[in-house]
């Protein structure tokens, strides 16, 4: 009978779960959705009881589809990071979770760059990040202050996968990884004096364990629920941007990588990176780092593209994509900026706004919608021109997975724009992909993840850039940088308009 390992993704749209074997083959594949709640104009918020319920029903459904067909043998999480559930002594949430795109923290983010110079923070986290709304540091002391009576009563603040982790086995953990700008990730341990300076309870931080590690085993309650064996171990996993670095099999130099979903998360591999960049260089794996980062936005611009486009009545991707194709290549001259909730990698600006430029009375719907396409394009492109100056070789290649993969006609304007051959995954859920290889690598064999990889990842499909296009996405890849740069006071006395409008509304 045919083995297989759950890989468990907690995304921000919804949770995956597939069924995989240790060739990476798809057996079973099950999706559910949860709502992400805006009580402001910055913040972002998910139910964690949600959480559980929906993945809970995905796994019983995936269970469904493979009896009879394969074993069970090991689970792995990946899960969309930072975020921050608080949760009491019996495992319960206490109140909604902050998730990764909140950029509530502005002002804590200003005073921790006040408190902790950037040679201390280096001495207390290990690596370089950027302070900014969304820093899991900053995030932790809003809470602090903002949420005390929770506070007295939580025993531990867990990143999402983590409270999956925690419902399936009833141990409180968390990977070194998620802990970024918390722990130190060199030296696996939190850094009492940083917490001290800034007054934030040691008690809320879970025990660190390596992604590959197990966290526990399910416990009966919980296999009742699931229908899976109780016993089965679970590994505690990583980010999903991380996840799906393994899980698209970029373990060595010259291939990059964009996960397409709900926001792009871009990197290049490397084992020697030239500087250790503050939020653009990260650890991935003993001896590998990845030069590059996340956008704010992704797909997610498309959604909101659907919704303006067609309030009443939705208008699907095939159909926009359609829309897009009537407009030329490069928009007639329209260029995008898809900063809707700030941005994040290259600029880390969560001031930054959306911007139409260049629009004349010649444009039509064709070109606003193929500029959006083109848009997330660019912020790819602007990533890698930005992570390619920390490594030893530049991309051949760009792996694309996730949601967005499945666009042949987005990927092909992803290759015409980034310049390089863009290969299409056979498996679009890489990030379940890479949990479940965390599952099947031993924790004292570190090194058979490459191995791992050659033998889970599947290539499919090859867009080569179309050279007679490289000129006209040169010169608007230049006015899309410019833009920022030239608006950029601009968007903050907006930003900052908007922020006392906030105010006063409480």
């Amino acid at each position: 009978m045919t083995e297989f390992l759950l890989g468990i993704d907690l995304g921000t749209s919804g949770v995956k779960v597939g069924a995989v074997d240790f060739d990476g083959r798809l057996l079973a594949l099950a999706f559910r959705a949860y709502e992400t709640f805006h009580p402001k104009v910055t913040w972002s918020e998910q139910d964690p009881a949600e959480w559980w319920a929906q993945t809970a029903a995905a796994v019983r459904e995936v269970m469904r589809n493979m009896a009879g067909k394969g074993q069970l043998v090991g689970i792995g999480l990946s899960g969309q990071t930072p975020g921050h559930v608080l949760v009491a002594k019996d495992g319960t949430p206490l109140g909604k979770a902050i998730i990764w795109s909140d950029c509530r923290a502005e002002k804590e983010a200003v005073e921790i760059s006040r408190l902790v110079s950037p040679a201390d923070m280096q001495r207390f986290v290990g690596f370089g990040f950027p302070v900014g709304a969304t820093n899991p540091l900053a995030r932790l002391l809003w809470i602090v202050r903002n949420r005390k009576e929770e506070v007295k009563q939580a025993v531990a603040v867990l990143q999402p996968k983590d409270f999956i982790a925690l419902r399936l086995t009833g141990q409180i953990a968390t990977d070194l990884y998620s802990s970024f700008s918390v722990a130190n990730i060199l030296e696996k341990r939190y850094n009492s004096e940083l917490f001290e300076r800034l007054g934030i309870p040691l008690k809320l931080l879970p025990p660190l364990f390596r992604p590959e590690e197990e966290v526990g085993k399910v416990t009966k309650d919980s296999a009742k629920l699931i229908d899976v064996p109780a016993g089965t171990p679970v590994t505690i996993g990583t980010i999903d941007t991380w996840c799906g670095i393994l899980g698209s099999g970029a373990l060595s130099p010259g291939i990059a990588v964009d996960i397409a979903g709900t926001s792009e998360q871009v990197a290049v591999v490397t084992a020697r990176p030239k500087q250790l960049s503050p939020g653009v260089v990260w650890p991935l794996w003993p001896g590998l780092y990845f030069s590059g980062g996340p956008t704010q936005m992704g797909a997610s611009v498309l959604s909101w593209l659907q919704r303006i486009l067609s309030p009443f009545k939705a208008i699907s991707f095939p159909d926009l994509e359609s829309v897009a194709k009537k407009a030329p290549p490069g928009a007639s001259g329209l260029v995008f900026l898809p900063y809707l909730r700030g941005e994040r990698m290259p600029i880390w600006d969560s001031s930054a706004r959306g911007v139409f430029f260049g629009l004349t009375d010649r444009h039509t719907r064709a070109h606003i919608v193929r500029a959006v396409y083109e848009g997330i394009a660019y912020s790819i492109r602007h990533i890698l021109e930005t992570a390619c100056e920390n490594v030893e070789q530049p991309p051949t290649c760009l792996h694309v997975s996730g949601g967005g993969a499945h666009s042949t006609f987005w990927n092909q304007i992803k290759a015409d724009v980034v310049g390089v051959p863009v290969v299409e995954l056979e498996n679009h859920e890489s990030a379940i992909v890479g949990a479940a290889m965390l599952a099947a690598c031993p924790p004292s064999e570190p090194h058979n993840l490459a191995k791992l990889s050659q033998q889970m990842v599947r290539l499919s499909r090859r867009y080569t850039p179309n050279s007679d296009l490289a000129h006209i996405y040169d010169r608007q890849f230049e006015v899309y940088k410019a833009l920022y740069l030239n608006t950029k006071k601009l968007m903050h006395k907006l930003a900052s308009c908007q922020s006392r409008k906030e105010v006063r509304k409480e």
